[in-house]
């Protein structure tokens, strides 16, 4: 039981440095919005470190102890615009409603026997 608290510290503890890692850089130029890291599955030393930029997305990875941490090293890919149907689609009053009957078209919710017949 003693290990397995030593183990749970121990790996909050080097995950709390990798997003403190992660937070105190920029990433081409361009200040981190959101950001994780996940603990590679062979080593609790070496974390995954997953950015959002506003224009990219980088993926780096973060030794968590002792090791020198370069953001350049990552691998960045550029988000997409957003597109027209996106943004009309947050200006509409009824975003996010389903019909009362979306599910089966013909039938009555609550009798799925009914509906799966009429299919």
């Amino acid at each position: 039981m003693v290990l397995v608290l030593i183990y749970v510290a121990a790996r909050a503890t080097l995950h709390g440095n990798a997003v403190a890692k992660l937070d105190a850089h920029t990433y081409r130029a361009e200040s981190p919005r959101r950001l994780a890291a996940f603990a590679d599955p062979v080593s609790l030393v070496t974390w995954r470190g997953v950015v959002e930029t506003t224009t990219q997305i980088c993926t780096v990875s973060v030794p968590a102890a002792g090791a020198r941490f370069d953001p350049e090293s990552g691998v960045c890919l550029y988000k997409p615009e957003d597109l027209f149907f996106c943004k009309r689609r947050e200006r509409t009053e009824n975003r996010g409603t389903i019909p009362a009957n979306g599910a089966f078209p013909e039938g009555e919710r609550g009798n799925e026997r009914k509906a799966e017949q009429k299919w």
